[in-house]
Order: structure tokens, then sequence, then C-alpha cells
């Protein structure tokens, strides 16, 4: 039987497994924790991994539609406009059971006041650490369903 600690390990390895793959992100630190919080991962997205995004979402123009392409495009600007600057990218993983995700999306379980505590752990890092740059806050929702999980990767959630 699980407890909470290791579905959270593994919801940390499988959402990092993802990132690193999907999303050329770069990892920094996993689980950053203080007295009042953890964050539970912490990548770098610099000028060359948002390129290699950028990238991978123009060569999916190709074979979409006419709607898709005009999100892919949206998209495509974001992720330029985003390689302007390196940024800090603060994760929270949420991992849940397809049964449980029916009653209520994982996200859902990151309300305000998480936000609110994300973002001042985010400023602590940020202070420790020395780092001034700027700050993306995401949500990687993992749904288990018969063994196997599905990823889905919130940029910006709040």
């Amino acid at each position: 039987m699980f407890n909470n600690s290791s579905i959270g390990i593994l919801g940390e390895k499988i959402a990092n497994e993802y990132l690193s793959k999907n999303k050329y992100l770069k990892l920094l630190l996993k689980n950053f924790e203080t007295d009042f919080g953890e964050i539970d991962l912490i990548y770098l997205q610099n000028k060359k991994s948002c390129k290699k995004q950028i990238k991978k979402l123009k060569d999916k123009l190709v074979c979409v539609d006419e709607f898709e392409k005009c999100e892919l495009i949206k998209q495509i600007n974001q992720k330029q406009f985003e390689c302007l600057q390196t940024q800090l990218v603060f994760v929270e993983v949420k991992l849940r059971s397809y049964k449980s995700s029916c009653i209520a999306s994982p996200n859902e379980a990151v309300d305000l006041l998480k936000q609110t505590k994300y973002k001042k752990l985010a400023e602590v890092f940020c202070k420790i650490n020395k780092f001034d740059f700027p700050r993306r806050f995401d949500i990687v929702e993992i749904i288990c369903k018969n063994g196997k999980y599905f990823c889905r990767h919130i940029e910006n959630a709040f």
C-alpha cells in the first residue's frame, strides 16, 4: 500500500521525466523545503531550451487543421516571447487515481491559499540562492488509470 510520501515521490519522478523529455526544462532542485512548506520541482527555462520547444511546436504545424494551427501559432508566439529571458519554473505535482479525478481535477487542489504559499516559497528560494529571474508557476497533473500514467502540464497555472 502506498502512503502519501511515496505517492508524492512517484508523482514527482513521473512529472520530472515528462517535463525533462517534453518541455526541455533543466531541473535545478527537487523538494525545496522550509518550515512552512515545500516546492515539488524547480526548473530553469533558458533561451536554448525554449528554442527547442518552439521547433517542436513548429514541426506540429504541418499536420493539423486550421483551428489547431491557430492555437499552435499562439503557443509559438508565447514561447518566442519567453525566449527573450531566462525564467525559473516552480512546479506543483498532483497525482490522482482516475476514479478520484472524476470527482475533481487534480489542479483544483491548488487553491488560492496554496498558490499564495507557493509564491512565498519561491520568493524565499530566490532570496537564498540570489536568483533574480522572472518566475512561472506550473502544475503537472498525473492521472493513474489501470497502472498507466497520463500527464497534463499546465503552464502559468497561477
